[in-house]
Order: structure tokens, then C-alpha cells, then sequence
């Protein structure tokens, strides 16, 4: 069965540059769309099978009115893919899409946090055996950047910034039921923090 998992999640800057500047370059097509790496060892997760998150801070500690990074690597096991954010025009699946929460609260515009455009990468084009039609698909391992700004009147102390993945998981037979994962990205908000 596939269950969901909701993880504390807190890392520093490191895994984000190279996160960023490998998103960077797979968008400008210098790498393919897929790619496979091990995760590290002791790594955080949601999920539990075919699809995995992790999820990498370029901070732990941030000032009001201040910008981060959080990206989000998403790991496809074989023979599984999730379809890609944008579709074309009359495509019917479920795209992969982040949403984002605040604090436990169920508006993000409540809370410390705001995010900017997600970053997702091209998808694969794939001609789906049951549609019988070109979809563009994510496959192995992906990154998504999220930029995230704290709001200049945000309050000190410790913040939570919820991330949630919404995807459907499919093969050449058949899809499971679509699904969610959620990361909890843990920040300090200080005055005065880099």
C-alpha cells in the first residue's frame, strides 16, 4: 500500500547550490531531464514508493524581509514516471505542482513566508500507451526550486514553511490513485541573520 509521511526537514546551503546551479543546467539542456544519484545517506524523505522528496534550505536561519531557496528533489523509481508540470493544451493527467503552507496554518499568506515561481524542469516527451498521445513526463530524478521570501514583518523565532507535491505515478500498464506528499522546511527568523 502507499502510504504518505510528513518529515521535519532542515539543511544548510551546500545541497542548494548544487541543487540550483544542476536545475540551472538541465534547463538550458546541458544535462538530460533525467538524471540518477544516489541520495545521501540519512537523508530525510516522504513517500513510500514509486516516488520519493527531499527537500534542502539554502538557509536555517533567515532575517524579515529576507530571501531563501528551498529545493526539492524528487526521485521516480522504474518503471514509474509522474507527469510533468506543463502540459499541452488538451492534455488530461494530473501535472506535478507544489503547493506551499505556513506554520500549520491553511493560508500561506497568513504566515512569515511567500513564495516566488517554481523552477521545474522540462519533462521527457513520452508517447503514453493508454492515451495514445505525447505527454511530457518526469522520469528518475528531478529538482524543483522554490523561492521563498520572509516577510519584512515577520516575527522572530522558529517558522515552518509546509510543502506539499501533488503528482500521479504511472507506468505503461496503468496509474495509481494521484497523491501528496508534504516536507516541513524548519527556519529560524532573526534579526540580522545572513
Amino acid at each position: 500500500p502507499h502510504t504518505r509521511w510528513h518529515r521535519d526537514v532542515t539543511f544548510g546551503g551546500a545541497m542548494i547550490v548544487a541543487a540550483s546551479q544542476w536545475l540551472e543546467a538541465q534547463t538550458a539542456g546541458k544535462l538530460p531531464a533525467v538524471a540518477s544519484a544516489p541520495s545521501p545517506a540519512g537523508q530525510p524523505t516522504a513517500g513510500a514508493g514509486p516516488v520519493f522528496l527531499e527537500a534542502f534550505s539554502s538557509h536555517n536561519a533567515v532575517a524579515p524581509g529576507s530571501s531563501f531557496h528551498v529545493a526539492l528533489r524528487i526521485s521516480v523509481e522504474k518503471p514509474w514516471h509522474i507527469y510533468a508540470h506543463d502540459q499541452k493544451p488538451g492534455v488530461t493527467v494530473i501535472p506535478t505542482a507544489i503547493r506551499a503552507f505556513g506554520d500549520g496554518i491553511r493560508s500561506l499568506a497568513e504566515g512569515p513566508f511567500r513564495i516566488g515561481a517554481v523552477k521545474y524542469p522540462p519533462g521527457v516527451s513520452f508517447t503514453d500507451p493508454v492515451l495514445k498521445q505525447p505527454i511530457s513526463t518526469y522520469q528518475g530524478q528531478l529538482t524543483l526550486l522554490v523561492p521563498v521570501s520572509v516577510a519584512q514583518d515577520a516575527a522572530p523565532g522558529d517558522a515552518t514553511l509546509s510543502l506539499e507535491l501533488s503528482f500521479q505515478a504511472c507506468d505503461d500498464k496503468s496509474c495509481l490513485v494521484p497523491e501528496k506528499l508534504r516536507l516541513d522546511v524548519k527556519v529560524s527568523i532573526r534579526p540580522g541573520a545572513p
